[in-house]
């Protein structure tokens, strides 16, 4: 669905209390369909495409700040109070300056595969800068397959590429088709989080929160995802054996199931205060 021009694209799916996902940077929000599947069926599941990504219009924003702004935007034209927040990746970097200046719209928060800074991650930069490289390259007109073989190359698990060669081929043939606009938001978005630094931010999350961490992630190393566990008080730690950067693609069954019973825990503990 969509609302006036600044409104993000968005979906509804289920009732109940609202659960709002928050995209990785290159996903839109129909891949989450399997993780909605589940969720919607106890809860009002709210999905959306940040500014840049598939269906929302305008370019992305220089810094999370206008993210977060935009889901201001779209809870208050929603009517909707708070939400638990569920976000991957660069979504869960939004999700956490979300929780940190907005307390009262963030019931609770679960970031997955997400860190508490990139500026310092060479694991992420030797990634990101010939990715964007490629983006803008594909965004000109140019080759898209070595813009898609570079996005896999550190996103999956070794396993899961051996396993679903021909699923990421049939992605891959996909990706091609996407229009040039894609590509050059696909670069702006890694750029955002080249020199992005929630430190400063993480002491204000008061809300439940749980870290969920991929065990194989090449791109957020599991120090740095330890580590903004250990800047959010009272945050709570799961680690995803066996699972890549993409943990939404590669364990969906079992990311929804942590997240259902963490959601579980937090209404015990809301019924007990």
């Amino acid at each position: 669905m969509t609302g006036g021009a600044n409104l993000l694209s968005y979906r509804l799916d289920g009732s109940g209390k609202t659960v709002l996902l928050l995209n990785g940077g290159l996903m839109s929000m129909v891949s989450w369909d399997r993780i909605v599947a589940r969720l919607s069926q106890s809860y009002q599941v709210l999905r959306c495409d940040l500014r840049g990504q598939m269906q929302s219009p305008g370019r992305p924003h220089p810094h999370l700040d206008g993210h977060v702004d935009d889901l201001i935007y779209l809870l208050e034209t929603l009517d909707m109070s708070n939400a638990h927040v569920i976000g991957t990746s660069f979504g869960a970097e939004v999700g956490l300056l979300l929780a940190a200046r907005h307390s009262s719209r963030v019931t609770s928060l679960v970031t997955a595969t997400a860190a508490d800074v990139f500026v310092e991650v060479s694991e992420f930069l030797t990634w990101s800068n010939p990715l964007r490289e490629a983006s803008r390259i594909a965004a000109a007109g140019g080759d898209r397959m070595g813009f898609y073989d570079r996005l896999t190359e550190r996103l999956y698990s070794r396993a899961y590429i051996e396993a679903h060669r021909d699923e990421l081929e049939v992605r891959r043939r996909q990706v091609a088709t996407l229009p040039d606009s894609w590509f050059a938001s696909a670069d702006r978005l890694l750029a955002t989080l080249e020199t992005l630094d929630l430190r400063p931010y993480l002491p204000q999350i008061s809300c439940p929160t749980l870290v969920l961490i991929a065990e194989l992630d090449e791109l957020v190393p599991p120090t740095r995802s330890m580590a903004l566990a250990e800047g959010i008080r009272g945050s709570r730690v799961e680690i995803v054996k066996g699972s890549g950067h993409a943990l939404v693609f590669e364990h969906p069954e079992q990311f929804v199931e942590i997240c259902l019973d963490f959601l579980s825990s937090v209404a015990m503990q809301e019924n007990k205060s």
